[in-house]
């Protein structure tokens, strides 16, 4: 399960996450979070958006996590205060030392392709994918977070 939810395959980094404890609940917490507020950046999530959320949780196993789902559900229905936002940078910060290049390479690309999977989702003047100044902004302070 932990495996889905990274999208990671290396036993190494694998194993890291485990004795940080990460196990795939967080991870998948991890990994929703910049979607959410990619998602919620312009002050409403539409129907596109949510599609693409729950694309993306659903690829990474959030199908066999009853918490997971309902904290998700949630943060469908109305937007998360932005403490959580601020909550997952300083985490993601504190651990990102404890990884290879390689690793932090890869969860940086898998990151970015759902975040602007996201933010495209909403499309732009005749349904053409755009991405928002508000989002883009998201988009930025994410990418600042994992360097």
């Amino acid at each position: 399960m932990l495996r889905s939810v990274v999208m990671i395959e290396d036993t190494a980094f694998l194993d890291r996450l485990i004795a940080l404890g990460i196990g795939p609940e967080r991870a998948l917490i991890l990994r929703l979070i910049p979607l959410i507020f990619v998602a919620w950046a312009d002050g409403h999530l539409d129907d596109r958006e949510r599609d693409a959320i729950l694309a993306a949780a659903t690829k990474q196993g959030l199908a066999a996590d009853d918490l997971a789902r309902e904290v998700l559900g949630d943060w469908l229905e109305r937007k998360p205060d932005d403490r959580i936002f601020e909550m997952w940078q300083d985490y993601v910060r504190r651990l990102w030392s404890c990884f290879t290049d390689d690793e932090q390479e890869q969860m940086r690309k898998n990151c970015f392709e759902a975040t602007q999977a996201v933010a495209r989702a909403a499309g732009g003047i005749l349904g053409l994918a755009s991405i928002s100044a508000a989002e883009r902004k998201v988009l930025d302070e994410i990418e600042a977070t994992l360097g």
